[in-house]
């Protein structure tokens, strides 16, 4: 004997609430969207205004009705003199389905990539061959979008010895080949099974504003305002290289000392080098 489940309206409002809090407009496309408008809007012309209406061309039922049907499904704030006729379906599209009215297909991964690759990630990071001051973050906001950003130890990135250069671009794309040449992870929307991967193209360091503050201020510039011929010397500023690790100390002279200012900045560096400090990573210049 089958049971009939009855819904009350707190039930109601409860799945609807859930469909709509899993959908997320921004993993679909503006086609998605128009494709929504059109399987609604002829058929409520037809419904509306009768079968004859319902078999005009599309642009003209866009021009003299489409301001009714977004009135009669309650969709508020609808100008579509400001866009092209294209535009104003997606957002009724995008509309009906963030009312709910309308429910988007996905191919959405069950479970959460991070956890479901875990070894897979762990294997291409090792292949990074990452120095030890050097960690890649990675977090995913929601199932399937994946954020990522490689994080410097400031004061061990610019002591090290090796002759090694990292770029935070070239090593993203390192790591998303691999997911996606060797892993077999295809890159897009989550809507369409697949991952939204994001690894910024830039270092974020640890402990720099420490090091400009207490190393850089109070004891590096002291001891370059020592060097002979310093009084040539305007200023001393420091810029955080982006892309590449390091960052640069940019030294400025004084009208009349640009013919002491390459050995000056020699002398810099030389400085710094017996300093400990790795100057190819904490770079001088004018």
């Amino acid at each position: 004997m089958k049971r009939i489940h009855t819904l009350t309206e707190s039930d109601l409002d409860r799945i609807v609430k859930t469909v709509l809090e899993s959908f997320n407009a921004n993993e679909y496309e503006d086609e998605d969207f128009v494709e929504v408008f059109l399987s609604y809007f002829r058929p409520w012309v037809k419904k509306t205004h009768g079968d004859e209406i319902g078999q005009y061309p599309l642009s003209l039922l866009i021009k003299t009705h489409i301001e009714e049907f977004a009135k009669d499904y309650a969709l508020e704030d609808f100008t579509p003199r400001y866009y092209s006729s294209y535009r104003n379906m997606s957002i009724l599209g995008r509309s009906l389905a963030e009312k709910g009215i309308h429910q988007m297909p996905n191919l959405r991964n069950k479970g959460l990539f991070l956890e479901k690759y875990k070894k897979a990630i762990t294997f291409f990071i090792e292949r990074l061959k990452l120095p030890e001051w050097m960690t890649l973050n990675l977090t995913e906001e929601s199932p399937y979008v994946v954020r990522g950003y490689f994080k410097v130890d400031w004061d061990k990135a610019i002591r090290e010895k090796s002759e090694e250069r990292y770029n935070a671009s070239n090593l993203s794309q390192e790591f998303i080949d691999g997911l996606t040449n060797f892993a077999g992870i295809e890159l897009g929307s989550p809507a369409h099974g697949r991952l939204d991967l994001n690894i910024r193209g830039s270092f974020e360091y640890g402990g720099v504003d420490e090091w400009i503050k207490n190393t850089l201020n109070k004891e590096i510039k002291k001891k370059i305002r020592a060097l002979p011929n310093s009084h040539v010397l305007h200023s001393v500023k420091f810029v955080l290289s982006g892309g590449s690790v390091g960052g640069y100390i940019t030294l400025t002279y004084k009208s009349n000392g640009w013919r002491y200012s390459s050995d000056f900045t020699k002398d810099v560096r030389e400085l710094l080098g017996n300093l400990g400090y790795n100057t190819e990573i904490l770079r001088v210049g004018n």
